[in-house]
């Protein structure tokens, strides 16, 4: 993955991934709920967009389809969340 192309020339942090640029077909990102022992946690998954409505994407993971709003997706090379928390993003 080059993350290279993610880092803005004006400011030198990351750019956000723009759920608006993705296409059906494409394989994306999302994060799943998990609850194992009563606890919590968010697992990253690969999917792949089959329909693009309004404000979500429905997306093939495993054999079953999620609907998720746009902005919990981004691309399958795009930073992961937490590398937005440790460097920070763009503002520019």
């Amino acid at each position: 993955m080059d993350m290279k192309k993610w880092i803005c020339a004006e400011c030198g942090l990351y750019k956000k991934s723009n759920s608006n640029s993705i296409t059906i077909g494409q394989k994306v990102l999302f994060q799943k709920k998990e609850i194992y022992k009563r606890e919590l946690f968010y697992k990253t998954q690969i999917g792949v967009v089959l329909k693009i409505e309004k404000d979500f994407f429905n997306i093939l993971h495993e054999g079953r389809v999620f609907q998720l709003e746009k902005s919990k997706v981004y691309h399958r090379d795009a930073p992961a969340h937490f590398i937005y928390n440790m460097f920070g993003e763009c503002k520019c």
